[in-house]
């Protein structure tokens, strides 16, 4: 009986979802103040944080854009937000030429799937 109940909780364990990826059915999400917002000639954004010095955040999406603009004009510049790894199939990817996003200096970008502005 041991050795079945044993078998059940290994198979349910290499059935479960792997939490340590960042993706559309499993996005993070963080909070933490805007440091700068580079809008793109190619209609990207790339959002640097305050309290994260290795990673960059990126999105195609004008309103979440424009959002973290106004956000980091004004004195409302803490933001809770979800991402997701970019894939290459993805807009935002750097390395498609035209639409892809740059962030000189950051070990990884991450896509920006919602922005919410903390007043």
């Amino acid at each position: 009986m041991k050795k079945l109940l044993l078998g059940v909780l290994l198979l349910l364990a290499a059935c479960s979802p792997d939490t340590e990826v960042i993706d559309v059915r499993n996005p993070a999400t963080l909070r933490d103040d805007i440091f700068s917002v580079e809008p793109r000639t190619n209609g990207t954004y790339t959002i640097w944080l305050v309290h994260d010095d290795t990673a960059a955040y990126c999105t195609s999406d004008k309103v979440i854009g424009e959002t973290a603009l106004r956000a980091v004009r004004s004195r409302d510049a803490l933001v809770v937000m979800t991402y997701v790894s970019i894939l290459t199939n993805d807009k935002e990817y750097w390395g498609n030429r035209d639409t892809g996003c740059r962030a000189e200096g950051a070990k990884w970008i991450n896509k920006i799937v919602t922005l919410e502005v903390i007043p």
